[in-house]
């Protein structure tokens, strides 16, 4: 026989869940790539975990109000000139103004890049000119910029709520024995769509009270 109390636990802890992603709304991340480049397949994946705010704004546009940013396929033009602080471009103007608003930026790299970076210097024959560029990149991580990859990239404060926070949670939609058991007067008026569970059923009838909905 199904224990009635491990009922009224698990639909109290699925609720509080529903409830918990209902009040928690994705942060907003900014976008940004290199114009007129397709980047549906990164998008869907970050979609995953953000509110994805383009990026690719024009260049009198004021940024939009975001938690994070992340630069997608960054290549070495732009990595060379974050780095040195140019600004001649749409996408290291942006930078600029993130740096200035304080807004935690990320880096992905390109793949010609990230192999270049990872190469090993000491079996190439220009090994000065991989430590060269990869100083550019010490450069810009000494700035605070995080160099992920794209699956890496999630929001800075996501953390899944404890069993415990869920269980403290009070759930609007949810009526469990204890509730019934508190309740004071003969009746409990409750909204159409709310889950009584067989203990606070039986505790109602226990009690005399009568559930009615609206």
């Amino acid at each position: 026989m199904i224990d009635p109390k491990l009922i009224e636990s698990i639909v109290r802890e699925v609720l509080g869940q529903i409830e918990t992603n209902r009040e928690s709304p994705k942060s907003r991340l900014l976008v940004i790539s290199k114009q007129g480049e397709s980047i549906a397949k990164e998008l869907s994946i970050l979609e995953s975990y953000w509110n994805v705010v383009s990026g690719n704004i024009q260049e009198n546009d004021s940024l939009p109000d975001v938690q994070q940013a992340v630069f997608l396929n960054v290549d070495q033009t732009t990595l060379v000139k974050a780095a040195l602080g140019f600004t001649d471009t749409l996408e290291n103007k942006r930078f600029v103004q993130l740096m200035t608003m304080e807004i935690p930026i990320s880096f992905v790299l390109d793949q010609t890049l990230q192999k270049l970076i990872q190469t090993d210097g000491n079996e190439h024959r220009y090994s000065g000119y991989l430590e060269h560029i990869r100083a550019y990149k010490n450069t810009i991580e000494s700035f605070g910029v995080t160099f992920l990859r794209l699956e890496e990239l999630k929001p800075l404060k996501e953390s899944k709520p404890s069993h415990d926070q869920i269980q403290r949670k009070p759930s609007k939609t949810l009526i469990t024995q204890e509730k019934v058991d508190n309740h004071t007067g003969t009746e409990l008026v409750v909204k159409q769509g709310t889950i009584i569970t067989p203990l606070a059923m039986d505790k109602a009838r226990e009690l005399g009270i009568k559930i009615t909905f609206l």
